[in-house]
């Protein structure tokens, strides 16, 4: 059990997706000056990404590698990446009509995110057994966990800096880019912990 939560906390915070890996990157700096969307893109990509890595290590293990196509990995992750994000964003829209309506497209672009496709494929070349399964999602949840604390974190640096008095060169991306960097460095600090 401690193997579990240590190796959810590593891929949270030691191998974050977006600062250590570079998956996902752009997604931190499309939000506006509120945190709610934020928030409602961190939980569906965190859902995205758990569900289509499990998804797509299953079918590489079961149905790729035995028939001796893994060629065709990157297509088949992401058709079912696609997928999955199509059912899930139907779903959003019946459930949470108001989140739907504020945020239309998000939803469909964290399906072609390179976070759920990249963690995938870096899942894709672990041995098949039913330890290296629940590793594999265990590494999927940190990650999942990791990308919302940095969406999140990001929503949040954004909103501070629309108040802040930086020079007028600096404003909006610059800024963002300075900061995100900044938060990069502060997560490998967590290098060695776990």
């Amino acid at each position: 059990m401690s193997d579990i939560a240590s190796l959810i906390l590593a891929a949270a915070l030691v191998n974050s997706a977006v600062f250590i890996q570079l998956l996902g990157v752009s997604a931190g700096a499309n939000f506006s000056e509120r945190l709610q969307p934020a928030i409602d893109i961190a939980l569906f990509t965190a859902v995205v990404l758990i569900l289509s890595s499990t998804i797509n290590q299953l079918l590489f293990w079961f149905v790729l590698s035995p028939l001796g196509l893994e060629m065709l990995k990157l297509i088949v992750f992401v058709v079912i990446s696609s997928i999955l994000t199509t059912v899930l964003a139907i779903i959003v829209r019946k459930n949470f009509k108001l989140t739907a309506r504020q945020q239309p497209i998000e939803f469909y672009l964290a399906g072609i995110n390179s976070a759920v496709v990249g963690l995938s494929l870096l899942n894709s070349s672990i041995t098949p057994s039913l330890t290296n399964f629940f590793n594999t999602v265990a590494v999927s949840a940190g990650s999942a966990l990791g990308f919302a604390f940095v969406l999140i974190g990001l929503g949040a640096i954004k909103i501070r800096l629309t108040t802040s008095d930086a020079p007028d060169a600096l404003r909006n991306n610059p800024i963002m880019l300075t900061s995100a960097g900044i938060a990069a460095m502060g997560f490998l600090g967590f290098t060695g912990l776990f």
